[in-house]
Order: structure tokens, then sequence, then C-alpha cells
């Protein structure tokens, strides 16, 4: 990794092209995300939205299972969506992915996943300004978190809530 959005863009850009080249419906849908994700970082909401919507739709199905790093693509998908949406003002959009990831993640019963969607949902509820909910969602997964020894997702919820 080297910190270059515009080339994580460009080689998700290449990725996501061979995949669809040879038909590997897998590398499609993981590449899709990573395209989304770089188009996300780099500001680009509208495009990062349209990708990640398709790469959550990909991941459905026989997908809705497949690992992806520490967790899993379905829930990914849709955690990277609501950042796009959100900052979008989109959040009755938004919430219907956010509890979408949720959903898969309680599904799934993997404690990250579960971690990412339930972060995803508080982000939601405290950019649309109802912080009661977003504390609750928050104080629910620290509790997740502790019983898990997830630490390392502490520090996002607790940075989304004070800002």
């Amino acid at each position: 990794m080297t910190g270059d959005l515009r080339e994580a863009r460009s080689r998700g850009q290449h990725a996501l092209t061979l995949a669809e080249a040879v038909g590997d419906f897998r590398v499609q849908a993981s590449a899709t995300f990573c395209l989304g994700a770089a188009c996300l970082a780099l500001g680009n909401y509208r495009r990062a939205e349209e990708l990640l919507v398709k790469a959550a739709q990909s991941a459905e199905g026989e997908l809705i299972r497949e690992r992806f790093g520490a967790g899993y693509l379905a829930v990914f998908c849709r955690w990277a969506l609501v950042f796009a949406l959100v900052d979008r003002g989109a959040f009755e959009e938004g919430i219907a992915h956010a509890q979408e990831g949720v959903r898969i993640a309680r599904a799934v019963e993997h404690p990250y996943s579960m971690s990412i969607a339930s972060q995803a949902l508080a982000y939601l509820y405290a950019g649309k300004g109802e912080l009661s909910q977003a504390v609750s969602l928050l104080e629910s997964d620290l509790a997740l978190i502790r019983e898990y020894n997830l630490t390392i997702l502490v520090l996002p919820g607790l940075v989304w809530v004070r800002n």
C-alpha cells in the first residue's frame, strides 16, 4: 500500500476490467468493492455509490457467506456504501443498507462484521443528528468489542460520536 488513492482507483479499475474479461464473478465483486472504496476515499460519492451498490448486489446469493479478509464482502459493501450515502445526505437509503449489513453480519454470526455493520448504522444516525440512537448502538457495539477482544474497532466509533 502506497497510500496513493488515484493509483488505487486505477488498479481497481484494471482489476475489474480483467475480472470481467475472464468472467470471474467473485473477483468482479471484490474488485468492484475495492474500486468503490477508492472512489469513496477520493470523495467521488456518486461513483462510489454506483459501484458499492453493484458490489453489494453481486455479494448476495452464493457470495453472501464469502469471506473478504477480516469480514464478509456483503457486509463490507454495505458498510462503505453507508459512508457514501451519509456524506450525500441520503439517510433513508443509508438506513436500509446499514440495517441489511447488520442483518447479514448477524446471520453469519461474525463478531467483526457485526461490529463494523453496527458502527456504520451508528455513523448514519450520528450524521442524521439522532445521537441517542448512535450512542445506543455504539454502547452495544462496545460490549461486543470487549467480548471478542476487537479493540482495534473501538476508536472509529468514539471519533464519530465526538465529532
